[in-house]
C-alpha cells in the first residue's frame, strides 16, 4: 500500500475551502428537505493558501476559521482517497469569501 496523499495545491490567489457535510435536521429541530441538501455549499473550512495570496486574505481568514461564500461561486474539488474517503473542497478566489462565521458568547457582542 502506498504512503502517498493526494493534495489540492491553490494557484493564482485562489483559496482552499473544505466543505461541511450537511446536517439533516437545525438545532431547533427543523428538518431540513431533500431538494435542500442539494444546493451548492455556502461555508467551509478554509485549508490551504495559494502562494500569491495577499497577506491581508491570511490574516482575516486563517487556517481552520469557517467562511462564507456566495453559492455559485469558485470551483467544486473533490479528492478520492480509498484509506480516507472522497473529500469536498471548494477552490476560490480571494474576493469569493464574503466573511468569516465566529462563534461569541452572546449576541451583544455582534
Amino acid at each position: 500500500m502506498s504512503d502517498k496523499v493526494r493534495l489540492v495545491i491553490p494557484t493564482n490567489k485562489r483559496v482552499l475551502v473544505r466543505i461541511q457535510a450537511r446536517q439533516e435536521k437545525t438545532k431547533g429541530g427543523i428538518i431540513i428537505p431533500e431538494t435542500s441538501k442539494n444546493e451548492a455549499p455556502t461555508s467551509g473550512i478554509v485549508v490551504r493558501y495559494a502562494g500569491d495570496c495577499d497577506q491581508r486574505t491570511k490574516e482575516l481568514f486563517p487556517k481552520d476559521t469557517e467562511v462564507i461564500f456566495s453559492k455559485h461561486v469558485g470551483v467544486d474539488v473533490t479528492v478520492m482517497s480509498a484509506e480516507s474517503g472522497d473529500k469536498s473542497y471548494q477552490l476560490l478566489k480571494e474576493e469569493d469569501i464574503l466573511g468569516r462565521i465566529q462563534e461569541v458568547d452572546n449576541e451583544e457582542n455582534l
